[in-house]
């Protein structure tokens, strides 16, 4: 369909070689090209200066986690390690503040060619996920109308020839909207971070925060996991395999009694702290084989270990397919 002046085509015939009809796609042919070409929709922002731009590549999260690892490097003497960290950094803004330069601009010329506003209709019905719908006065609609996780108006008297369906509150409308893009561009393409999603990093920074906490707090338990993980990598992966498989059926036979059914609340709480402890400990065990660790007592040494390790994971979080295979290995 390039290369068509679609500006000297009939109505008729912009139909026909957009394979459409006057009332529009039938919901099966909307499916199916939605599956292929994606959202219609650009999304409008306003404009950044370069050098926001520019600082903005050094207000990232992962960012500021390299950083303070450098900073730590240099408190406990090992320069090498410092310069290659700034090195990265450094690296990592250049090549991001030129990306997002130039998408800027491309950005900016889409914008202007896109148009405000467009009407669609779907076998005579009216279906709206995720925001609200608002019937003109004289609008009809022929089938039914469906809007989930929004508001609707309309004026007095009217009615849907088929039927009329509002499930859900704005709040939904704004849960769809926002875990939607994480399904579709996230665990469908075998990833757990999309850096595009600001809820995204809000959940990594608390999960950093909790990490950074443990690593603190039980620094022996973290030392031991890390050193199991290190020494014998295959059975650290099976033992913990194992427990995950056999924690559901123990539980269940242990709330099979009264006494049990007591106690199952303390064991759920038990293997929810071992197994972020037991990530903690990954974290570290990654950041060890990047800088060595020369004292095992110490808690800078240990602090840069888990720092490194989580900004590692969570570089590996954001590629797509080895994002799921590292949770999984990790888990």
């Amino acid at each position: 369909m390039a290369e068509k002046n679609w500006h000297a085509l009939s109505a008729q015939d912009c139909l026909k070689e957009l394979q459409s009809a006057p009332a529009g796609l039938s919901s099966v042919e909307a499916k199916d090209r939605l599956k292929e070409y994606g959202f219609n929709e650009l999304i409008k922002r306003k404009k950044e200066s370069a050098w926001k731009l520019l600082v903005a590549q050094f207000a990232n999260f992962l960012v500021g986690i390299l950083i303070f690892a450098m900073v730590v490097s240099v408190l406990v003497g090992e320069w090498l390690d410092a310069i290659v960290i700034g090195f990265i950094v450094v690296l990592n803004a250049s090549l991001g503040f030129f990306q997002e330069f130039k998408a800027e601009k491309s950005m900016e010329a889409l914008q202007k060619m896109q148009a405000d506003k467009a009407k669609a209709f779907r076998d005579g019905s009216l279906v709206v996920v995720g925001g609200s719908a608002t019937i003109a006065q004289g609008a009809e609609v022929h089938r039914d109308l469906v809007v989930i996780g929004g508001g609707f108006n309309a004026p007095p008297g009217f009615s849907p020839d088929g039927e009329h369906i509002v499930i859900g509150s704005p709040v939904l409308g704004s849960f769809l909207r926002g875990i939607v893009p994480w399904i579709t561009h996230g665990l469908l393409w075998g990833r757990l971070i999309v850096p595009g999603l600001r809820w995204i990093w809000i959940v990594v920074g608390i999960a950093f925060l909790v990490g950074l906490a443990l690593n603190t707090i039980f620094d022996r338990p973290v030392r031991a996991c890390a050193d199991a993980i290190l020494q014998k990598p295959l059975s650290a992966f099976f033992v913990g395999l194992l427990v995950m498989v056999l924690s559901v059926p123990a539980i269940t036979i242990i709330a099979a009694t009264v006494i049990g059914l007591a106690i199952v609340p303390f064991v759920i709480f038990a293997l929810v702290v071992g197994s972020m402890i037991g990530k903690v400990g990954v974290a570290r065990a990654v950041g060890r084989t990047i800088v060595r660790q020369s004292s095992p007592d110490s808690r800078l040494q240990s602090l840069l270990s888990f720092l490194l390790g989580f900004a590692v994971l969570l570089l590996a979080y954001m590629v797509p397919l080895i994002g799921v295979l590292t949770w999984a290995m990790a888990g």
